[in-house]
């Protein structure tokens, strides 16, 4: 069983994932993402996760403020390298609420 971590926006983590866990879902991420296949990302650790809020997620969420680094469950065997990101991995299976941990909430606002 490996810990992963996976970040999204707060509201996100409080409506959906403490609930319904995480489901796979087709979207691009990232510059060279060209796969069809439903998909959940994850970091091999927190430093990694919160490099990835401040490198790609707040910009694609530009409107978003709160943040979620969560802390996951998942078999070793579910595991594929995400090729794009160095530290990252993603699953094509169903994550199940049990398996999820909320490990912080981060403020993403400016701090001028």
């Amino acid at each position: 069983m490996a810990i992963l971590y996976h970040v999204t926006p707060y509201a996100t983590w409080l409506k959906h994932i403490r609930r319904e866990g995480f489901v796979p879902r087709t979207e691009k991420r990232g510059k060279f993402a060209d796969s069809n296949e439903p998909r959940i990302y994850f970091f091999e650790d927190e430093n990694t996760a919160e490099d990835g809020l401040d490198n790609w997620l707040v910009d694609k969420f530009p409107r978003v403020r709160w943040f979620a680094i969560l802390e996951v469950d998942v078999p070793d065997s579910w595991l594929t390298d995400d090729p794009e990101v160095s530290g990252s991995f993603y699953v094509t299976t169903p994550i199940p609420p049990q398996a999820v941990r909320r490990v912080r909430k981060i403020d993403a606002g400016d701090s001028d």
